[in-house]
Parts: structure tokens; sequence; C-alpha cells
């Protein structure tokens, strides 16, 4: 049951960060870069995690399309990550599990340092729901290391 919640997780966010990106070019085609700078503002504000303050902190700094352009080019390459762990983890590939214990266990002291600064209960939420998954994981890995030294 843990697996397939955290498989969800990770095809909700591709999912979101790939509409993200549609949002991202449509209002750059269309000239909005003062909506844009609004939406990186109320990213810092109302999102939790440490990536998509990072994201709105460039956002708001884009002063031109390169910038902008490698805005997108960040997202397309999380949601692809996000993507690749979901799938992994559902074909149940051994290698899925380290893939998302480490693609989730490295940003947790920039979490951490976050939370220290900002005091916001979201951030904490999020840092404890990346750290069980990681943990979940890590006692997965460790139980299947041991069952196939035990055969």
């Amino acid at each position: 049951m843990g697996v397939q919640l955290i498989v969800a997780y990770k095809v909700v966010k591709a999912a979101v960060q790939l509409a993200l990106v549609g949002v991202l070019v449509a209002l750059a085609a269309m000239g909005e870069m003062g909506w844009l700078r609004e939406l990186a503002r109320g990213m810092r504000q109302h999102v939790a995690s440490r990536w998509s303050l990072e994201l709105g902190r460039l956002i708001a700094a884009v002063t031109s399309p390169r910038g902008l352009r490698l805005t997108e080019l960040a997202l397309l390459l999380d949601a692809a990550l996000a993507a690749v762990e979901g799938y992994s983890l559902w074909r149940g590939y051994h290698w899925g599990a380290w893939l998302v214990v480490i693609a989730s266990g490295l940003p947790l002291p920039l979490e951490v340092h976050s939370i220290l600064r900002t005091h916001r209960l979201s951030r904490v939420a999020l840092a404890l729901a990346n750290a069980a998954v990681v943990a979940y994981l890590a006692r997965r890995i460790a139980r299947q290391r041991r069952a196939a030294q035990v055969s």
C-alpha cells in the first residue's frame, strides 16, 4: 500500500509540474511577465516545498526570455524525474526505491534549513512527508536485502 501511495504522489507531482510549464509557456507567449511575477510571489507565500520556493524566486527574477526558459527546463527535468521515480516503483524495479530515497533525501537538509528560517507549518509537514517516504523505502530496501541474503 505504501508504494502505491508514493507512486500516486510522484505521478500527481509530475502532472502538476508539467501543467505549470504549460502555464509558464502560455503566459510568456502572451507577454504576461507581470502576471508571472505575481505567480512567483504567491508561490513564495503559499507553496511549501523548497524547490517551489526557489522556482518562485527564479520566476520573480526573470528579466529575460532565457531566464524563463531555464525555469521551464528545470520544471520539465524535475517532472521527468518524478515520473521516472513513480514508474520505476510501479514496475517494481530494484533500483526504483534507491532512486526515490536519494532524490527525496538529498533536499531534506535544505528543507530543515528553510523550516528554521520560516517556521511555516506547511514546510514542516512536507519535510516530514519526504522523511517518511525515505524511511519507508529505506526499511523496505533493507528487508529485501536481508531476505535475499537468507535465500
